[in-house]
């Protein structure tokens, strides 16, 4: 199978093997270059680096996260300024 890299450098995976490997619009895709020059394109879970949890995962902060561990640091950080204040 052969396929064109469009003008804006992307390149369309067709349907049947899409619905064949189970990748459906939006998933996340690692794509790695390997040493002859060949490019794996592969399906990619993304992690929170902190829970390792899969649902509501982005980079906040520089840093892939879940919503959950993201609204933990939050309150945390708002926690430890509310005590710094009080203690002043």
């Amino acid at each position: 199978m052969y396929k064109r890299i469009q003008g804006n450098g992307s390149i369309t995976i067709p349907v049947m093997l899409r619905r064949s490997l189970g990748i459906k619009p939006r998933d996340t895709m690692e794509i790695i270059s390997q040493g002859d020059g060949s490019i794996v394109i592969r399906p990619c879970t993304v992690e929170c680096v902190f829970c390792g949890g899969t649902e509501n995962v982005a980079v906040r902060k520089g840093v892939r996260m879940c919503l959950a561990c993201y609204l933990k640091i939050n309150v945390r950080k708002e926690d430890r300024n509310g005590r710094e204040e009080t203690g002043n």
